[in-house]
């Protein structure tokens, strides 16, 4: 996607040591993309040492991709559910609705996701 650099690749991948190295080399976390902040990406991967790394880096859990894409609805997509915990309880809003009207709890009952679905 347009406009992803390092840290949106790392977080990505998952490698949270990578993430907290960008982070630490000055990487803004809230650095935008075609597909959002590197937290978005990181919600995506399931990593839940990545995601906890650019929450603890002032990372907003709060944040959107172009279509109203939330971390949270990422999470739940994925069925990450330690993921999904660590960003409702920073605050991300879990009844945001994507273009179309999904939420974070449609995405978590498409995959299959008993322990997302009961967190949301």
């Amino acid at each position: 996607p347009g406009g992803a650099g390092p840290l949106h690749r790392a977080a990505t991948t998952g490698n949270a040591a990578v993430v907290e190295a960008l982070v630490e080399g000055g990487a803004d976390v809230e650095a935008g993309s075609d597909a959002g902040p590197p937290l978005l990406w990181a919600a995506g991967s399931g990593s839940p040492a990545t995601v906890a790394a650019l929450l603890a880096a002032g990372a907003s859990p709060a944040a959107t991709a172009p279509g109203n894409v939330s971390a949270a609805f990422m999470a739940a997509a994925s069925g990450a559910e330690e993921v999904l915990a660590l960003l409702l309880e920073a605050g991300a809003p879990a009844g945001l609705p994507v273009e179309g009207g999904a939420t974070a709890l449609h995405a978590a009952a498409e995959a299959g996701s008993l322990a997302a679905v009961l967190q949301l």
